[in-house]
C-alpha cells in the first residue's frame, strides 16, 4: 500500500514564501518576485498573524516592482535616446543591461526600441570591424611596400658588390 504524501505545514511554507521573496528581492528578480507574490497570494490557512505578515511583504514587494517598472521605463527611454544620438557605446552598454533585467514581458514598444538597438549596435560592429579591416590591410600595404624596397636595395647591394669584387679582380689582373 502507498503511503500518502505529507504536505508541508501551511506555516512552514508562509516562512520559505516569504524568505523565497525576501531573496528574490535581494537580487532584483522582478520575474521572480512576481512569481513568488502570485504563489504567496494563492496560500490559504496559515494564522492570521502569518497572514498579515504575508500581506504586508506582498506589499511592499508590489511597491518595490511598481519602482522597478518606473526604472525599466527610464532604461527604454534612455537606449532609444542614446539610438537617436547615434552613440554606440551607450546603446551598446544600455542594450547589454536591457537584455540583463528586461528581456521578458517586453512591450511592443520595448520590443521595438531593443530591436532597433541590437540592430544599430550590430551595424557598429560592422562598420567597425570593417574599418578595423581596411587599417590592417593599409598596414600589410605599407609593409609589403617597405619589403619590396628592402628586397629591391639588397639586390642593388649585392649586384653593386659583385661588380665591385669583378672590377677589383679584373684590377688586380691587369696589374700583373
Amino acid at each position: 500500500m502507498a503511503k500518502a504524501r505529507k504536505e508541508p505545514d501551511v506555516e512552514a511554507r508562509a516562512q520559505v514564501l516569504l524568505r523565497g521573496l525576501a531573496s528574490a528581492r535581494k537580487v532584483e528578480s522582478v520575474f521572480v518576485v512576481s512569481r513568488m507574490c502570485r504563489e504567496v497570494a494563492g496560500l490559504t490557512g496559515a494564522s492570521s498573524a502569518t497572514q498579515t505578515e504575508l500581506a504586508d511583504a506582498v506589499r511592499d514587494a508590489r511597491q518595490w516592482l511598481q519602482g522597478q517598472a518606473a526604472v525599466r521605463r527610464e532604461l527604454f527611454v534612455r537606449l532609444d535616446e542614446a539610438i537617436a544620438a547615434r552613440n554606440g557605446q551607450q546603446a551598446r552598454e544600455l542594450l547589454a543591461r536591457v537584455d540583463a533585467t528586461a528581456a521578458h514581458d517586453r512591450t511592443a514598444d520595448e520590443d521595438r526600441i531593443a530591436g532597433a538597438a541590437a540592430a544599430f549596435v550590430a551595424a557598429q560592429t560592422r562598420a567597425q570591424e570593417a574599418a578595423d579591416a581596411e587599417r590592417a590591410a593599409e598596414r600589410a600595404g605599407k609593409e609589403m611596400e617597405e619589403l619590396t624596397a628592402r628586397a629591391a636595395f639588397e639586390t642593388v647591394r649585392r649586384v653593386l658588390k659583385e661588380r665591385f669584387i669583378l672590377a677589383g679582380v679584373f684590377s688586380i689582373a691587369r696589374l700583373r
